[in-house]
């Protein structure tokens, strides 16, 4: 994905080494949660591990020397780079989350308003059922979100047919 179709074996390796690909899925994780973790354990000399205190990825506070290479540092969690903008991840989810919070705030307040007018109106017709405006209003959406999963899964169908996928349940 990063190098394309036609890429050699030796850019492989190189961007491998570089995400630390080669090594076990177990060491992947503990790196990973090491990145992740405001409290972290890192190295100051060597250059070459993965846990080397790189002041480019990392934004830290000493906390406490271990010994002459290892230190514990508080740091902002480290979310590594997108694999294909190669821009860090939390650049990307802090340039997003404005546009996002306002989603949000925007569908709760219009959840709030429609729920207060519903709960009103239901509070005044106490002990009737379900009038049919409100009828017909929860059956369409029922079956607008009906008619989307089908055609998800018509799609999910056709996807497994043309990439030879086929579930045999």
């Amino acid at each position: 994905m990063m190098l394309g179709q036609r890429a050699d074996v030796s850019s492989i390796e190189a961007i491998n080494k570089e995400l630390g690909l080669n090594k076990p899925l177990f060491t992947r994780f503990l790196n990973y949660l090491n990145d992740l973790s405001p409290v972290s354990i890192h190295n100051q000399k060597d250059a070459e591990s993965y846990w080397y205190l790189d002041k480019t990825k990392y934004t830290f506070k000493k906390l406490l020397t271990i010994s002459e290479q290892k230190i514990i540092v508080i740091k902002k969690p480290y979310l590594r780079r997108s694999y294909q903008s190669k821009r860090e991840v939390s650049e990307i989810l802090t340039e997003a989350f404005p546009l996002t919070a306002i989603l949000a705030i925007t569908a709760m307040a219009f959840a709030l308003i429609v729920g207060i007018i519903i709960g009103i109106f239901a509070a005044l017709k106490k002990g009737a059922t379900a009038t049919p405006p409100f009828r017909k209003l929860t059956n369409a959406v029922y079956r607008l979100f009906k008619a989307y999963e089908y055609a998800d899964r018509i799609l999910i169908e056709t996807i497994r047919t043309q990439t030879g996928k086929v579930d045999k349940r």
